[in-house]
């Protein structure tokens, strides 16, 4: 558990498997390995003492938990140091939250928006926006 994505699977060249993914649980990002044999049979997980790299692109993953109830984890990535916000809308486009998260600085960043409690229940917009890039998804709020 915790803030731990970007998975792959590649084959091992023994009728097995090896996963690894990124893990930003701790104040510097590993990436981890584990095999998986043609059994089923799983291996402990091993840090393979590699940083994971720093991302190079914006990227925005689905906010969680969806429907939010009280609050809404926002995981995203950004290319550079630049300007940057991360806004919230209703679906009639109305900007109901915002913050400026360009001063987060380069890589992967999660951001607790709350409470949320004000908001009427619905459909609303995550946008991301850094340069000239702009992601947008959506999540749902329950009351």
């Amino acid at each position: 558990t915790g803030d731990q994505d970007y998975p792959d699977l590649v084959a091992d060249g023994a009728h097995g498997a090896i996963a690894d993914w990124d893990d930003f649980r701790g104040s510097i990002s590993n990436i981890y390995a584990q095999r998986v044999s043609f059994e089923g049979t799983i291996g402990a997980p091993t840090a393979t003492g590699v940083d994971a790299p720093p991302a190079r692109v914006t990227m925005l993953e689905p906010p969680t938990p969806n429907p939010a109830v009280r609050e809404l984890n926002v995981s995203f990535s950004l290319a550079g140091s630049g300007a940057a916000r991360l806004s919230l809308f209703d679906v009639a486009g109305r900007e109901v939250r915002s913050t400026d998260v360009g001063g987060l600085g380069a890589g992967r960043h999660v951001v607790r928006m709350r409470p949320l409690a004000e908001l009427r229940p619905g459909i609303y917009l995550v946008r991301l926006v850094e340069g000239d890039r702009s992601l947008t998804r959506r999540v749902a709020i329950m009351p």
